[in-house]
């Protein structure tokens, strides 16, 4: 149960108030466990998120780098043709 709970207060954030008024009350630790808790997972998910994101945009600036430097080339190819 201790484990349900703490994914149900952490990850969904459900009945936040409810579960942790009343232990925060009888053990101000918990307020500080709980909230160092939260920040943790919310930075960690947002850092995976974040990643996502730039990992892909590098990908698609290599793609872009290398699809003009193939433009570059078939440029150069046709002016040698033409001389």
């Amino acid at each position: 149960r201790a484990l349900v709970f703490f994914f149900q207060t952490m990850m969904v954030a459900d009945s936040w108030g409810e579960c942790i008024i009343p232990l925060s009350v009888r053990f101000p630790f918990f307020f500080w466990f709980f909230g160092v808790a939260v920040v943790s997972v919310q930075l960690g998910l947002m850092n995976l998120i974040l990643t996502t994101i730039v990992d892909e945009a590098g990908l698609a600036h290599q793609r872009d780098v290398e699809a003009r430097c193939r433009e570059v080339r078939q440029e150069e190819e046709e002016y040698v043709k033409k001389l």
